[in-house]
């Protein structure tokens, strides 16, 4: 095994960090300059509940839960390092790392699922507000425990760890409502955004606890991209010297990606018939069955987390190609398919009813480029089997078909002013494409198993601790 690509941890933690405060800056802004209530300074939730800050934390939401998943990884492997649990049958570190992936969790139902029942968010505030809670309180007490299991360890930056863990604690004071005094009838001091204050203060906390947390333990640990033979499934790198402590192959994240999204668009469609949240009179589009809840909770959070993994396979498929066809047509290829997966998130933060334009705009950009992304690829696998000899080429013709149908459905956009039935037939064709593609994907890392050259499942996104 090698490495391609490497961060080390605190790096990694710091990125998402940055990703997270990118939010929070960007839908404060916005909420401001959309004039939506307060400047200072509402609640965070109430900077989801207005376009464009709703679209943009649906987005980061996801994305950042996704990554600090894998921090959460990192922490574990670090600290079941330093306590030496690896060989024991009961591995408190496990529970810790169960905890905090719960609470990861929750914290991306926070962001898929607004507070507000308006139209521009369709949200629900009892299930907003209890993941939130449950992801505070769960936090709190996975900060306090590292802490406690570290206490003897001389950690780095204690004191900080310290202060920021009992700062988030003491905030929680918030949900426990003050008594009535001669202060708070003051009217600068009943109006003035205290609650707001100390959330954004405990979210804060929580952000710098988990950043300086993984730099205190992760010193020696690494987030990199790895790529194996086929036959190495080794977790020793003897080229650097490090040892892999968790690994997800491409196969992996692309399966993921593709559970992601036959989730999404079964979940959808059946809770919208279930709760008849469409038309009966009609086939309804795919994106008529994430208007209203709880199709729209589903396709925010189910979405954005399949379209994360997908583009991390895209990654892989980037690698693949650049060892069979060369750099230009790789990067051709990667920024075809990375432009459709990062359209398709856009699709699903933004239903048609809260902004039809943008709506429909990355819908058209997500299948344009895939089907121009299929067609590259099939071509390129067929010519590759015409040019090898290669008598078995049945996988390569099926990757060309499915292609053409796929560009087939696309006369459904040249349709403009469509009755119930012609907009059934639409909705058909748009169903079948969206199948397709699917399938086009379960098959891809099967013609690279069919091809020479490196497999799908031999990239792989690694923690990688240094011996």
């Amino acid at each position: 095994m090698k490495v391609v690509i490497q961060d080390p941890s605190s790096i990694f933690a710091s990125r998402v960090a940055k990703l997270f405060l990118f939010c929070f800056a960007t839908t404060y802004a916005a909420f401001c300059i959309e004039g939506d209530g307060p400047l200072f300074l509402p609640t965070l939730s109430t900077t989801w509940d207005f376009k464009p800050g709703n679209f943009i934390s649906r987005l980061c939401i996801g994305v950042g839960c996704v990554g600090l998943y894998t921090i959460q990884y990192v922490i574990y492997n670090a600290d079941k390092a330093a306590n030496e649990t690896a060989k024991s049958d009961y591995d408190p570190d496990r529970l810790l790392l169960l905890m905090a992936l719960v609470a990861v969790f929750l914290l991306s139902v926070v962001g898929a699922v607004c507070s507000e029942n308006v139209p521009e968010c369709r949200g629900n505030s009892t299930i907003h507000l209890t993941a939130a809670v449950t992801f505070f309180v769960l936090y709190d007490a996975y900060m306090i425990i590292l802490l406690i299991n570290k206490q003897q360890k001389k950690l780095e930056k204690w004191s900080h760890l310290c202060m920021f863990a009992f700062v988030s604690v003491l905030c929680k004071l918030r949900w426990f409502p003050l008594p009535t005094t001669e202060y708070t009838q003051v009217e600068f001091l009943r109006d003035f955004p205290t609650l707001a204050i100390v959330e954004w203060v405990d979210v804060g906390c929580i952000i710098a606890f988990t950043y300086y947390y993984t730099t205190s333990v992760g010193e020696k640990f690494f987030v990199a991209f790895v790529k194996s033979s086929s036959s190495d499934n080794s977790n020793t790198l003897l080229d650097k010297g490090y040892e892999i402590k968790w690994k997800l192959d491409g196969d992996h994240m692309l399966q993921i990606a593709l559970r992601y999204a036959f989730g999404t668009l079964l979940g959808c469609a059946v809770t919208s018939l279930i709760f008849d949240n469409v038309a009966h009179n009609r086939v309804p589009m795919i994106s008529d069955t994430f208007v209203f809840p709880p199709g729209n909770y589903i396709s925010r959070w189910a979405g954005i987390i399949g379209t994360t993994y997908l583009g991390l396979s895209e990654v892989c498929f980037f690698v693949c190609f650049k060892e069979r066809l060369g750099d230009r047509w790789a990067w051709v290829l990667f920024a075809i398919s990375f432009l459709g997966s990062t359209a398709l998130s856009g699709v699903m933060v933004v239903s048609e009813t809260e902004d039809r334009f943008l709506h429909l705009f990355f819908a058209k950009i997500f299948f344009g480029c895939y089907n121009v992304f299929m067609v590259l690829t099939a071509v390129a696998f067929k010519k590759s089997t015409i040019s090898s000899g290669n008598v078995n080429g049945g996988r390569s013709t099926q990757l060309l078909l499915l292609a053409l149908l796929s560009l087939l459905c696309k006369v459904r956009f040249l349709a403009v002013d469509m009755d119930n039935f012609t907009r059934s037939i639409a909705a058909v064709l748009e169903w079948t494409d969206a199948c397709i593609i699917l399938k086009f994907l379960v098959e891809l890392p099967h013609a690279f198993r069919d091809e020479s050259g490196p497999e799908l499942g031999a990239f792989k996104v690694a923690i990688l601790q240094k011996t």
